[in-house]
């Protein structure tokens, strides 16, 4: 910093995997008194330099969640010819989710990410669930294509409820971070 004073501070954030650590940082005012930020993740060793670690030299991408929720009808497994099934609502989207990821990379390069899990998914084996609820990870290069690659997404949602005679909504996430930059698709029925 030639001639400069100046404070170097490392700060630990919150994990993200259940969304925005540096997001609530930011919202409690931890970086205000910073001119600059840095940011690094762990990563592997490198090959030619062993003394050189715990660096990760990826592209930060743009990252939103998407939860959604499927409502059917509760039956017993039974009589499940005559139920709506939230759970096949959630395995129809899913199915659809997969080459319809694959498209998306193929358009708009490997930086497009989904990952989806099911935080919510019946209460016993023999039991038609008439609730799902699932939660997908959607990165991407830029917030662009971020809003492309959720729409996309969304509608897989809708398809999959639609397949199974069941009906998708936008449910909240675990956190409300997520919502105030969430893909809010019109179409959620």
């Amino acid at each position: 910093m030639s001639g400069k004073s100046g404070v170097v501070i490392l700060l630990g954030t919150p994990a993200e995997e259940r969304g925005g650590g540096k997001l609530r940082l930011v919202k409690e005012g931890a970086y205000n008194w910073a001119d600059a930020c840095l940011m690094a993740y762990p990563g592997p060793r490198i090959q030619d330099r062993p003394d050189l670690r715990a660096v990760s030299f990826t592209k930060s991408l743009a990252s939103r969640r998407l939860c959604v929720s499927f409502h059917g009808d509760s039956q017993h497994a039974g009589r499940s010819e005559i139920g709506q099934g939230a759970l096949n609502a959630f395995v129809f989207a899913n199915v659809m989710v997969l080459p319809c990821h694959k498209d998306l990379r193929e358009k708009f390069g490997p930086h497009v990410v989904v990952n989806g899990i099911v935080t919510q998914g019946g209460q016993a084996a023999n039991i038609v669930p008439s609730f799902v609820k699932a939660e997908y990870s959607v990165r991407a290069e830029s917030g662009a294509i971020l809003d492309v690659v959720c729409e996309k997404i969304a509608e897989c949602f809708i398809s999959g409820a639609l397949a199974a005679g069941c009906k998708a909504r936008e449910s909240s996430c675990q956190d409300q971070l997520c919502m105030a930059t969430g893909c809010r698709p019109s179409h959620y029925r």
